[in-house]
């Protein structure tokens, strides 16, 4: 379940790896998002809170990006941010490819980094499909403590996700005839 923010919990900037040039999808998370997502971590640690160096210079890295970059040991290897050469970011581990977009699209070079001082603009939540009406009446009471004043939105993935399948088959549905139609001789 994801709660409310719609400004997207992605974004990509430029960094430099070991003298290589890289744009990298940046996600912002805790130390429990790959539990939460099911993601398994192929290399390294998980963040962990023990560290404080987690909070500021630690990131974990996906499989494309070790990919892409030829990273032969990418544990201990520093990422520089390519607008500014003080912002150093060490790797801690290596963790599965995911698709944060479109199973459509490729799955691009990214990282994971924990940042106490700027704010989530989403929060997702696992929640067992028992339980799934009484754990969302308690998230919008808890919601409603720490923000009286916006709204509380939050959405199913599964269901997002299928809404947006079933409007990619209706896309599909509706060009492919007409396709055939220009292309026949």
């Amino acid at each position: 379940m994801r709660i409310a923010g719609r400004s997207g919990g992605t974004m990509q900037t430029p960094y430099k790896i070991q003298e290589k040039k890289a744009n990298l999808v940046q996600i912002k998370v805790d130390e429990n998002f790959l539990k939460t997502l099911g993601i398994t971590l192929k290399q390294g640690r998980n963040f962990d809170k023990k560290f404080k160096s987690d909070a500021s210079h630690s990131v974990l890295v996906n499989e494309s990006l070790v990919k892409e970059l030829g990273l032969k040991e990418p544990l201990g290897t520093k990422i520089t941010a390519d607008w500014d050469n003080s912002l150093k970011l060490q790797i801690v581990g290596v963790y599965e490819d995911f698709h944060y977009e479109s199973l459509h699209r490729t799955i691009q070079p990214a990282m994971l980094y924990m940042r106490p001082s700027i704010h989530y603009s989403e929060i997702w939540v696992r929640v067992r499909p028992e339980s799934a009406g009484s754990t969302l009446k308690y998230l919008e009471k808890v919601w409603r403590k720490f923000e009286p004043f916006r709204p509380f939105d939050a959405d199913f993935i599964e269901i997002l996700n299928r809404k947006q399948y079933e409007q990619e088959a209706r896309w599909q549905q509706i060009t492919q005839p007409q396709a055939r139609l220009r292309f026949m001789p």
